[in-house]
Formats: C-alpha cells, structure tokens, sequence
C-alpha cells in the first residue's frame, strides 16, 4: 500500500508543479485519508492551501504534521511563513527559529526569517540570515531575490538589480524576480528609457509570449453597450496611493455609464477596502485563485475592459493579462512605465507623461486623459502654516519620497542648490530613515558634498498626520529623480509647499510634473537639472513671493483640474468609450 501512495503522492506533486491545484488537492486529500501521517502530503497540501490564500487552514496542517514529527525542520519553516501570513510575527520568528535551532543548515528557515526581518525593517539581521541561506544553498534564488529587496530599502538600487538578475540566472521562470529587474530600473540613472523599454519586452516574450496559446478568443460585442463592465485588478485595494487615488473616481462616477468590478487580491483589507468594496459594482476576493483561475473568472464576468492596476510591481497578476481574458486590457496608475506585454492594449496616461515623442517606449497604445491622469483626493490634513522661512531667515528645502529615489545624482544637485545658499537646510523623512546605518549613510554622502551634518535633519517614519504636519515645518520641496514624487507631491502642494521639479525621459520622471501642471503650478517645472536649479534658488530668494504662493496654494491646487473628481470622472468615461470604440 505504501508504494501505491508514494506513486499517488509523486502523482499529485506533478499536477501541483503544473498548476491544476484541484487535481493536486484531491489526490493530496486521498493519500492522507488513507494515511494521516504522510507528513510529506500534510506539507505539499499546507502548500497548496497556502497558494490559495487559505493560511489557517495551512497552519492546522503543520501543526498535524508536527505531532509526528516535532523536530522537522522543513515543516516548521513553512509554519513560520504561514504564521507569518496571517500576522502572527512574533509567532512566526519563535518557530523559524526552532527551525534554524534543529537544522543549522535549513536554508530555507533563514531565507524566510531573514525576509521577516527586512519586512520589520531589520535589515542588518535580515542580510546576515539571508547571506546565512546562499551560504548553505548558492541556488536558492528566492532569498537572492529577498536580498534584493534589503538592498533597495537601504538605496542600493544597483545592488538591489544585480541580486534580482543572478536570482532569475538561477530560475530563469522566476517571474517575480524579474519584475523586480524592471521595477528597480525605474529608480536608476544608469539605463535609459529605449533599454528598459527592451527589457520590459524580454520579460514578455519569456513569460506572456509562452502563454498565447491561452488567449481568450471574445465574440463581438455592440459597440455602442450601455453600461460598459470595467474591471480592476489590483493588491492594493486599501490605504495604499492605488486605493487613495482610485477613491475620487468611484465617488464621482456615474453608474449608468459604467460598472466597477474589482477583482481584489488584498490580504489585510482595512477601511479603504470596505469603502472601495461599497462602491464597486461587484467585488470578487481573488487573492487564493491562480492566474488561470482568475483569468476564467473575469472571462465569465463578461468584463468589456479589464485594467491592470499593478504592473511590474509586487504581487501582479501580468500573467493574467497574457491570457487576454476581456477584448480590451489597459494598465494605468499602478506602473509609471510600459508593462511590455502584447497583450495589453492601452496606457492610460496624459500628454505630459507620455508625449507623442515617447511613444516607441511602449508596447501599449497611449490614451490621454486631457487634464491629468490621476485625481488628487483631499487627506484629514493641518492648516497650511506661515512660511518658516519668515521668521527664520533661512529657507528649509525637503523631500518626504521614498529614499531609493533619491539617486546619487540627485544628492549632488540638492547640494548644489544647498551651496549657493549657504544657511539654507535639507529635512528629509522616510522609513528608511529609521534605521540608523541608513541615515548615517545619507549623512555621509551629504557630508563629502560639503553639506554639513548640522544642516541636516533625517527624520523616521511617523504617522500619517504627523508627515502632513512636518510641511509646516520645510519652506520648498525638491523632487526626486529619475523616480519622480507622486502621491508626496500632491501632498506636498495641498499643504502650501511648491515642489520643484524637472521632466525626463520616462514615465516616472514626468508624472509629478502632471500633478503640479494640473495644480495650476506649470511655473514649478523645469526641463533640465540646470532649469531645477535655477528654480530652486530662485524661489528661495523671494520669500515674500513664497510667502504668497504658500498661502494660495491650497486654494488654488482645491480649484484645479488636479482635484476636480467630476470632471475626471467624466474625463475617464470618455477614456472608457475611446478605448471600447478603437478596439
């Protein structure tokens, strides 16, 4: 009997390895009620139950199997990583170390605590354990991936590529891995947009192409259809800029027009998600589903236009999107580049974003939104204070972006705008920022650039109104480059500070120029580093002018296209309409 059981249990393993998780899970659930201590099937069904979002169910599962086996070391690193899930942390990190206690050579424990320290932004721990993992295994490619994401929240951005490169050499099917190559490009100088451009096209014909044979042929449909089904796939249906941007549109659309179905992936919802939830037309929770699942289900959904809200962010379902599962695919708003595929049709974006010029950069068509891609909602904000630099007498620049935005090229130009003014000081703040090596790192830099350490202040990551508060405090924010401000730029201008930016040469340099020319501030943007400067310094010596702009600002920004939900939402039903009659 036992070796028919090992025969259904290699069986099982193969339909798992392929993705037909309900074969899988049969023959799995079959062995075990023939043998409930086949800890190897207790484990490969954990697994499974896992992979479809199914945690707890998971966790019960190792925890049977530990009754046989309380010392395998296997079975409680994936316990940790269930645990881990579900937001048992604490829980999580007692058993990885067990694990790690049993088996000092479990790569697999280290891997996974080490990517549970990085997430609680330990990020020296972190490395020290998952180094530890590539020591005992050089071929575990998931903890070179979670290296390079220790790297990229400490600004190693090169660093952070060439660890997601070696982890998708090891496996070159690494789909996420290499998602994370396109991704971190987007913050790096060192490439331009025609090579990353190429790059987003060799991920699709490595990943997407392969699927073709998957696409989803759609019958006609009128093309004059009342109401058109618009669905949106995303993670981050929550507090996340996604959930804060898409807000305004579902508020101020008009239902007759259009219907709203979410396919929603979010594994901790909070109040956005309930919120966001209530205003959908329908909302489906597809975190536990495959790709083909999902796919199956939107194509039964009958959606018109499905759109990616991701791109080669984390957690995106692209692999959807190869399937074609609705006649019409768009990306917008998640991903400030193209996504690659042949298989999405359309970019949404503006004429500021993606100029006709740039249009060879994107394997999608591009529809303009006419008065800015995104709509600015209002946050629970402070008063707009009185200009600093008044009572001062020097002016405080500042940059609240994410610091691995913050290229080398970048800290020399804030320098250089911080030199010609020689009381002027920088205040920067971030989550990074709460990790000491990291700030002293930004310091250093600062340092050898002839900015002292007495002129700057590098605050951590505080709560959502203490960060909208802390603009009372800075006189102009300077953007970020190549990886422009987003959702920190609208914020900035709704508290009356301007920020100066430039545009570039891709999508994720120009869109905080698309907010701040859609706020009615076209005088804040300049074309090249030297116009950045100058403006920079500029504003800095008439504070009387600052002073000004600081106090009409918020009226302003509440008065222009960039915060007009009605005319966006009516904007982007003509978007809708444009993009069911072109297809």
């Amino acid at each position: 009997m036992q070796n028919l059981l090992e025969k259904a249990f290699d069986e099982a393993t193969s339909f798992h390895r392929a993705g037909d998780l309900n074969r899988a899970e049969n023959i799995y659930r079959s062995i075990l009620r023939r043998n409930p201590r086949f800890v190897a099937a207790l484990m490969n069904l954990g697994a499974l139950l896992r992979q479809r979002g199914r945690h707890i169910d998971a966790i019960g599962l190792y925890k049977h199997a530990l009754t046989y086996e309380p010392k395998n070391a296997s079975v409680l690193s994936n316990l940790g990583n269930a645990l881990n899930q579900i937001g048992l942390v604490d829980e999580a990190v007692m058993v990885l170390k067990k694990a790690i206690e049993i088996d000092p050579n479990h790569d697999l424990a280290h891997d996974n605590l080490g990517h549970i320290y990085s997430k609680r932004e330990r990020y020296d721990q972190a490395k020290e354990l998952l180094e530890m993992a590539l020591k005992i295994n050089p071929d575990n490619a998931n903890a070179l991936n979670n290296i390079g994401g220790v790297h990229l929240a400490q600004c190693r951005v090169e660093e952070s590529i060439r660890c997601y490169r070696k982890a998708v050499e090891l496996n070159p099917h690494f789909i996420m891995a290499h998602s994370n190559v396109l991704f971190n490009m987007n913050f790096s100088p060192q490439y331009t947009a025609e090579e990353m451009a190429a790059e987003h096209r060799a991920w699709n014909k490595q990943h997407a192409l392969p699927l073709s044979g998957e696409i989803v042929r759609h019958p006609p449909r009128d093309v004059t259809k009342k109401p058109l089904r618009v669905g949106f796939v995303s993670f981050d249906f929550q507090e996340h800029p996604v959930g804060r941007f898409l807000s305004p549109l579902f508020r101020a659309r008009n239902r007759q027009s259009w219907e709203a179905v979410c396919y929603s992936d979010v594994v901790a919802p909070d109040r956005r998600t309930d919120w966001l939830r209530s205003q959908s037309d329908q909302w489906r929770d597809t975190a536990g589903l495959t790709d083909p699942e999902l796919a199956q289900g939107i194509q039964r959904d009958r959606i018109d236009i499905l759109i990616d809200l991701s791109g080669h962010t984390g957690h995106n379902r692209l692999l959807v999107f190869a399937r074609k599962p609705a006649p019409v695919q768009a990306s917008w708003m998640g991903y400030f580049n193209t996504t690659g595929l042949d298989c999405m049709d359309y970019l949404i974006a503006d004429r500021i974003c993606v100029p006709p010029e740039h249009e060879h950069l994107y394997t999608e068509k591009i529809v303009r939104m006419p008065d800015g891609f995104l709509c600015y909602e209002v946050p629970p904000a402070p008063n707009v204070g009185p200009l600093p630099a008044l009572s001062r007498g020097f002016v405080t620049f500042c940059s609240f972006n994410q610091l691995a935005k913050i290229s080398d090229k970048a800290l020399e130009t804030w320098a250089e705008i911080l030199g010609q003014l020689p009381r002027s000081r920088l205040v920067m703040r971030g989550k990074a920022l709460n990790d000491a090596t990291i700030r002293d790192s930004f310091a250093e830099k600062l340092s050898s650039l002839g900015i002292s350490r007495d002129r700057m202040d590098l605050l951590p990551k505080t709560t959502f109104h203490d960060y909208l508060r802390t603009y009372n405090d800075v006189d102009i924010a300077l953007d970020t480059f190549p990886f422009a401000g987003g959702t920190t730029t609208c914020d900035s201008l709704w508290m009356g500070v301007p920020v100066v930016t430039f545009t570039g040469d891709r999508f994720c340099h120009r869109h905080s120029a698309s907010h701040i020319i859609n706020s009615g501030h076209e005088d804040l943007v300049a074309h090249d580093i030297e116009g950045y400067i100058h403006k920079a310094i500029q504003l800095a010596s008439d504070l009387d002018k600052l002073s000004k702009i600081r106090h009409s600002m918020r009226q302003k920004v509440s008065q222009s296209p960039l915060m007009d939900a009605k005319r966006f939402a009516d904007n982007f039903r003509k978007c809708l309409e444009q993009m069911w009659t072109e297809r």
